[in-house]
């Protein structure tokens, strides 16, 4: 999984709070997905990452939604928001479904 998400092998070992940003959160993301949760909530999924993380992670969202129930995300952008059949955008303290 952390192959996956471009997160060089050499950092597998250290210590999460070590890691610069965009690696501390493709990290935690890493760890959402290795196991198999009957539910995913995710937050602002894309928000920190690259172009080539985000298409990585809405591949991820896309496979999990196919092994397990449909996702969940909330999100302030519309970025991942368009892209998952159950979905929450929120705006200035407000949602909408």
């Amino acid at each position: 999984m952390l192959t996956r998400l471009h997160v060089p092998e050499c950092i597998w070992s250290l210590a999460t709070a070590t890691l610069p940003g965009g690696e501390q959160e493709r990290v935690n993301i890493a760890r959402g997905f290795v196991v198999d949760y009957p539910m995913l909530l995710l937050e602002e999924p894309t928000a920190p990452l690259d172009t080539t993380n985000r298409k990585t992670i809405v591949e991820l969202i896309r496979e999990a939604k196919a092994v397990v129930q449909p996702s969940s995300v909330f999100s302030r952008t519309t970025r991942c928001v368009a892209r998952s059949p159950t979905a929450c955008l929120i705006l200035e303290g407000w949602s909408s479904p």
